[in-house]
């Protein structure tokens, strides 16, 4: 899975390093699956480059999906936009908006990073699905908490 950049839509230059900042703590996150493989992909470069698609970059780094998103904070309102992009044909699998007031930038992350990620977890759960069963590597019955039985 790819994490891109999240795009800072309120302007301001010092809400370029948040937004960033937000797409690498959103990817921590998600990346606590031990299920989920995740690139992260710096500003510093434009991804997906002027002349390839999503499609294209996610084909190139070896990953089933996207997710990109776009932040803005105005006063104490903090507003995100996230996406789950399907790798394999660009289609949308998942997007959600969340609002949220604070008195700084840190505590509107703070409550909205854990909401992102859970819904992530659970529309990424398909994607992960179809990637075991192509490969044909799901979890083995040692990975379950339940005893086994003879």
């Amino acid at each position: 899975m790819v994490v891109l950049p999240f795009e800072n839509l309120s302007g301001d230059t010092p809400d370029d390093l948040f937004a960033e900042s937000l797409a690498k703590m959103l990817a921590h996150s998600i990346g606590d699956d031990r299920h989920v493989q995740i690139i992260t992909v710096s500003s510093d470069i434009p991804y997906p480059p002027a002349d390839k698609t999503l499609s294209d970059m996610a084909l190139g780094l070896h990953s089933q999906a996207v997710i990109r998103g776009s932040v803005q904070y105005s006063g104490q309102r903090f507003s995100a936009s996230v996406e789950l992009i399907d790798g394999a044909n660009g289609l949308r699998i998942w997007a959600r908006q969340y609002q949220q007031s604070g008195p700084d930038l840190l505590s509107c992350e703070k409550a909205v990073i854990p909401k992102v990620a859970v819904e992530l977890q659970i529309a990424i759960a398909p994607v992960l699905g179809r990637r075991m069963a192509d490969s044909g590597s799901f979890p083995s019955s040692q990975d379950s908490e339940s005893p086994a039985t003879n």
